[in-house]
């Protein structure tokens, strides 16, 4: 028959045994978790955008700008050409004398 100390003594080495394994896999967890991420940033690339050439599209330079745009640089210094313009959305409150406007605009990057 068992007695009451040497069941309290299974249950602790049932209790450490279950701690051990708790702590083996978080350990397994993020050592496999750095390595993983290691891997993604490792692999990862530079994005860039192909340089535009000055005659694919109409170029312009910064002081003919009459509107919201966003200009790419072209291979030549000084000439842009104007990303076409997707959505423009504008949100205006107006309190009292005072006016607050947003201007939000999309671009499609050709």
């Amino acid at each position: 028959m068992d007695t009451p100390h040497r069941s309290m003594a299974f249950s602790r080495v049932v209790y450490l045994d279950f701690l051990r394994f708790v702590l083996a896999a978080l350990a397994i967890g993020l050592a496999v978790g750095m390595v993983l991420s290691l891997l993604v940033l490792s692999t990862a690339a530079v994005a860039r955008a192909a340089p535009l050439e000055a005659g694919d599209a109409a170029t312009i330079e910064k002081g003919e700008v009459k509107q919201g745009a966003l200009l790419l640089r072209t291979d030549k210094r000084g000439e842009y050409v104007a990303a076409p313009i997707l959505a423009t959305n504008v949100q205006m409150q107006v309190t009292g004398m005072v006016a607050r406007a947003r201007v939000t605009q999309k671009f499609h990057n050709p």
